[in-house]
């Protein structure tokens, strides 16, 4: 029996959709949570993560999953595209129409002529009708810096467009490919494009170069968000990855360590003294006079702990008192996450505080704790025993280990956004978290520290050089017969 022909498919979260050429709607995976797709003859369907629509061939809209995309505005429609929670949908006029949540102003559209919309998230872009690019919502229009570039484009995918000459552009995301394209689409973490000569192209959206770490010898490591930045035997501190607001320009001079954080790094000189640089308003500029004996970049602010032991912070909109209820000195060590920051204490202890509205783990149990590495909603300390007590936010369902360490004996710990990695006594490492850009598959072989970043982790050999992995995805991997 011959196989039917599709015109249009789209992929959700467990869900997908295809119409097929005689217009019948067809869908599959996580159906239970998603009722049944209305019946009708079709032309297009767009999937999300939490509902689906579809134009009919009378240029109607229907939606079904999600209760608060029920009420589709009246009209008529040539094409309709779905984000996390808000739909827009481009009329027969050409004027483009969006509705559902609309906290980021991606459900404003722009007024105008349009043919093609690609919506994400809760982010909108539309290709107006003359070929130029409109994006608004999430990282757009007020307090959003994500440029849309100028110029006429011929197909939009995401925050990539093809230009009329063929050439690919993105304004998010790690660097395109260089070549001559005819269109481009982008998934979830990752996108790929069709070439000129028909062969297609994917590449992770989050590899930025984070894990391709120099050749030589290193005495400190630190895996940022999507940088990294180490300190060489010889003191020189080098970073690579994503160079946004000059994370990696690395101010000369010898270091004795280097702590990469969100948009900016910092280190703390021979001397003592610390310098940053990177974005200014995340603690990239205005380090504190004095002499530190620990430093930790965050995601908004850093802090540092002097020589005394006092704590100080700098950058935009650090609480104060970081950890309410203790005082500001008797620190040994600071580690800033997203969602919680940590120390250890000359006591012994180790402290958190929640920045999250709800479901904080609270501190670390007992004590006798000598190191503590806080993540984006987990944190891990390490005990002088080697055992590990980890915590992470109670409120959010994370279907993952991350905060759920082995019963081994570990000399060094790292909490990266979803993932985390040891140091065990044999100088083996251990990972455990999610895993889908291979963050959580470290090599063989015999280390001293590990560092764990977003979507990546790096580690220092016992021999002095520098292991990285993930940031890569394996849809990305394109099978031999399309390339």
């Amino acid at each position: 029996m011959r196989s039917p022909r599709f015109r249009s498919v789209s992929a959700g979260s467990g869900y997908a959709c295809a119409v097929s050429e005689a217009g019948r709607l067809s869908c599959w995976g996580h159906v239970g949570r998603w009722g049944d797709p209305p019946a009708g003859d079709y032309r297009s369907v767009s999937v999300g993560p939490n509902h689906a629509c579809a134009v009919d061939i009378g240029a109607q809209v229907a939606c079904w999953g999600a209760d608060w995309q029920m009420e589709v505005p009246e009209g008529r429609y040539r094409s309709v595209g779905v984000g996390g929670g808000h739909t827009c949908a481009i009329r027969e006029s050409g004027e483009v129409v969006c509705w559902g949540l609309n906290d980021y102003g991606q459900a404003e559209a722009p007024p105008g002529k349009y043919r093609v919309l690609s919506i994400r998230g809760a982010q909108s872009c539309a290709l107006r009708a003359s070929g130029e690019v409109d994006c608004w919502g999430w990282g757009y229009g007020q307090g959003g810096d994500l440029p849309v570039p100028s110029g006429k484009y011929r197909s939009l995918g995401g925050t990539c467009a093809v230009s009329e000459a063929g050439e690919l552009v993105c304004w998010s995301g790690s660097p395109p490919p260089q070549g001559l394209f005819r269109s481009v689409s982008m998934g979830q973490g990752y996108a790929c494009a069709v070439r000129e000569s028909g062969t297609v192209f994917c590449w992770t959206l989050g590899d930025y170069g984070q894990a391709d770490p120099p050749l030589g010898t290193f005495r400190s490591v630190d895996a940022g968000f999507v940088h990294t930045c180490a300190v060489r035997t010889s003191g020189e501190t080098v970073c690579w990855g994503w160079n946004a607001d000059g994370r990696t320009d690395v101010s000369p001079g010898t270091y004795r360590s280097v702590s990469a954080g969100y948009k900016h790094t910092c280190a703390l000189r021979e001397t003592g003294e610390v310098t940053c640089w990177g974005h200014a308003d995340s603690g990239g500029v205005g380090a504190p006079d004095g002499t530190f004996r620990s430093i930790s970049a965050g995601t908004f602010y850093s802090c540092g702990v002097e020589q005394s032991g006092e704590l100080v912070c700098w950058g935009g909109g650090h609480p104060w008192p970081l950890f309410p209820g203790f005082p500001s000195s008797g620190y040994r060590s600071v580690s800033l996450g997203t969602l919680a920051d940590c120390a250890t204490r000359e006591t012994g202890e180790a402290v958190c505080n929640w920045n999250g509205i709800d479901g904080s783990p609270g501190h670390p149990e007992g004590g006798d704790y000598v190191a503590v590495s806080a993540g984006w909603s987990h944190y891990c300390a390490l005990r002088e025993s080697g055992e590990l007590w980890c915590g992470q936010d109670r409120s959010a369902g994370h279907g993952d280990d991350r905060a759920n360490p082995p019963p081994e004996r570990f000399s060094s710990v790292a909490a990266g956004l979803s993932h985390t990695c040891g140091v065990l006594d044999s100088g083996e490492l251990l990972c455990w978290g999610q895993n889908g850009y291979g963050q959580s598959s470290p090599p063989e072989g015999r280390y001293r520290t590990v560092s764990a970043g977003a979507l990546h982790t790096c580690a220092l050999r016992e021999t002095g050089e520098i292991d990285c992995w993930g940031a890569t995805l394996p849809y990305a991997e394109v099978p031999e017969e399309l390339r």
